[in-house]
């Protein structure tokens, strides 16, 4: 798809940006305070502009992360066609620089420009691995603020204990009406993941996402399948949906309820979408979320989940994505344009995103480290 659309454009330059979290969110891994991600901006022959993100996340290894900078930087200059032949989805880095390039072509409106989207798509608040008082507290405001669905980190906690008293008191806080989702970050082995799901049974969550640790797609797929299977416990994969490949074997294997998808994990919107098909087809829902972006690569996702065929969530209705991370940020640095309000999220409309007019040029020098090309 991408190839037939590709004559005439080219990949002018790249920006580098660190931008801070207002607060650091913290996982079962760590805290990370920052953002950190290129910026890639493709021009077309008639001088529009379109723009792509390419980000390895919080926690990427330095060696994936000079891979990934090596490559945007090896990019810049070339004519689409080029860059899209150079870029080799099976690499880590080479699937978020993909993406980045996607993402430019379907904010430029060059593909994906006849497909329907819905106008608003709603989205879940996340409360990070706070203890229980300050998850309490979060998890309040967040209904308040009028959202239907949270998301908890969870994964480091010392004992099963702490674990369900602190979900037993959001779940007490928020009521039966709101939809938890307990986030475990690949966090547990298989015993501890089957013992602590066992354990929050009662609470009625509507997902727990990656119970269990990375490994070979076929172990993952295996375990989830089994916990699946003897907890009752509705499931979702994350880190593991890392291509197209990894879905069709979680899908094949019955390992799911969800895949949660990040188009700059995956690949970009195109591959996205792709999963989005396959998993349809199994009756496995799909949340589309993100790496802790900026706006560029957030309102490329949102576009994404409101392209998305329509599933049904465990009550009838759809679930929400996890893209509420904008606010998150010292700036998203598109003017303010991917925050979320009352749970619900408004989708650009149009036959691209109309990245170019939202970028705000300050925030961005404020916040470039490192820059390629024709990058302003």
């Amino acid at each position: 798809m991408t190839g037939v659309v590709a004559a005439g454009l080219r990949v002018a330059g790249a920006v580098r940006v660190r931008v801070p979290l207002r607060r650091p969110m913290v996982t079962a891994h760590g805290s990370w305070p920052v953002c950190d991600s290129w910026l890639v901006r493709v021009v077309d022959d008639a001088g529009r502009v379109g723009w792509g993100e390419a980000t390895l996340g919080p926690f990427a290894a330095a060696a994936d992360q000079a891979t990934l900078d090596g490559q945007v930087r090896a990019v810049v200059g070339s004519p689409m066609g080029r860059a899209l032949a150079a870029v080799d989805l099976v690499e880590v880095a080479g699937g978020a620089v993909r993406a980045a390039l996607d993402g430019a072509l379907l904010d430029l409106g060059a593909v994906l420009a006849d497909r329907s989207r819905a106008a608003a798509i709603a989205v879940n608040a996340m409360v990070g691995a706070e203890s229980l008082h300050a998850s309490v507290a979060a998890a309040r405001e967040a209904v308040a603020a009028g959202f239907g669905t949270i998301k908890l980190k969870g994964g480091g906690e010392g004992c099963t204990r702490d674990l369900v008293e602190r979900l037993a008191a959001v779940r007490a806080a928020v009521g039966s009406d709101v939809r938890l989702r307990l986030d475990v970050n690949g966090a547990w082995d298989a015993g501890i993941a089957a013992e602590r799901l066992r354990a929050i049974t009662d609470l009625d969550f509507e997902l727990v996402e990656q119970p269990v640790a990375l490994g070979p797609i076929t172990d993952v797929a295996a375990t989830l399948a089994e916990l699946r299977a003897t907890t009752g416990v509705r499931l979702a994969a994350d880190e593991s949906v890392v291509s197209l490949a990894a879905a069709r074997v979680l899908v094949a294997a019955g390992a799911v309820d969800a895949l949660v998808v990040k188009p700059a994990r995956v690949g970009g919107p195109m591959v996205a979408l792709g999963i989005a098909e396959v998993a349809k087809a199994a009756g496995v829902a799909v949340v589309i979320s993100t790496m802790l972006e900026t706006g560029v690569g957030l309102l490329t996702a949102m576009v994404t989940a409101a392209m998305l065929p329509a599933t049904d969530g465990p009550d009838g209705s759809g679930l929400a994505h996890g893209l509420g991370t904008g606010g998150g940020l010292a700036t998203d640095l598109v003017a303010g344009r991917s925050t979320v309000s009352g749970g619900v999220a408004v989708v650009p409309v149009g036959p691209g995103v109309g990245l170019g007019g939202m970028l705000e040029a300050a925030a961005l020098e404020r916040f470039a480290v490192e820059t390629s090309g024709d990058w302003a």
